[in-house]
């Protein structure tokens, strides 16, 4: 009788000694371990320009990976332009083996598919330093991106720069969430 009161103590403190570690385990250790690779692998940014009007806009905070696996076509980065000397947040529409050009009707076309219609804003041909031009193909090469800002009439973006394409050693990161304000709070991964 001994022998099973003392078994049933010992059960009942191991029992409460692993319980006690599992929550410790839950909710200390777990929790630190996450903040530190959340830490370690994102930073924020401001944003400072409407260019990505409506998904981003002026002012808003945005939390960035800056250990990114791959950039795919739709992909929201952050890079440091060396043409404007400052960093910029586009969308990614050219990926390494797609070839890009503007049609005869002004309509921007990737992989012979129009992804952006004309509407003016290549009328003026004075706003494009013809990198990219009318009916003249491009073909982007591997670790380099053709990126526009979804603000379309209002982006300075890879169809004007000198320096048509991003290079991926000019990215910083994906952005991942739309922080701040909290009320138009995304998530963009």
């Amino acid at each position: 009788s001994y022998f099973l009161y003392f078994n049933m103590v010992y059960e009942t403190r191991f029992k409460k000694f692993v319980y006690l570690l599992c929550w410790i385990f839950f909710i200390i250790i777990i929790p630190f371990l996450l903040a530190n690779v959340i830490n370690r692998n994102t930073f924020y940014i401001k944003v400072n320009s409407n260019s990505m009007y409506p998904t981003v806009q002026e002012n808003d905070r945005v939390l960035v990976l800056n250990n990114y696996n791959d950039i795919g076509r739709g992909d929201i980065i952050i890079f440091h332009s060396t043409e404007l000397n400052k960093m910029l947040i586009k969308r990614v529409v050219g990926v390494p083996g797609d070839t890009i050009y503007i049609d005869d009707y002004n309509n921007f076309v990737i992989n012979d598919e129009i992804i952006i219609e004309s509407n003016g804003f290549y009328n003026n041909e004075s706003y494009i330093y013809n990198e990219i031009g009318i009916n003249k193909k491009l073909t982007i090469k591997d670790d380099e991106y053709f990126v526009i800002g979804d603000n379309i009439n209002n982006s300075f973006d890879s169809r004007l720069w000198k320096d048509t394409f991003v290079s991926g050693d000019m990215i910083l990161g994906k952005a991942i969430v739309l922080v701040k304000p909290l009320r138009r709070f995304s998530i963009f991964y």
